[in-house]
């Protein structure tokens, strides 16, 4: 995790750093985008794990989020729930 939370973090620095080429160059960037590092099962692990990860998500004030696969399976149904009452409105 430590590994791919310091890929993140380079990739957002080389972005502030080169945000002027960005913008005029590939016309892609704005700011930074957040990172996102999805680990294992919440379902895995323990009050003080979870702690520590919910700890470590605050520490980074959204520039990074750490999610587990549990996670990322609820907001994806969350967001077919959406989808599906969009359409349902629009019929």
């Amino acid at each position: 995790m430590t590994h791919a939370e310091q890929q993140v973090l380079d990739w957002q620095g080389w972005i502030r750093q080169n945000i002027a080429y960005l913008r005029y160059e590939a016309n892609l960037v704005m700011n930074a985008p957040q990172g996102l590092v999805i680990i294992g099962q919440r379902s895995q692990m323990n009050t003080d794990e979870i702690r520590r990860l919910n700890e470590r998500n605050l520490n980074m004030r959204g520039r990074l989020q750490i999610i587990t696969f549990d996670d990322l399976s609820l907001r994806f149904s969350q967001l077919i729930h959406n989808m599906e009452q969009v359409n349902a409105a629009a019929v």
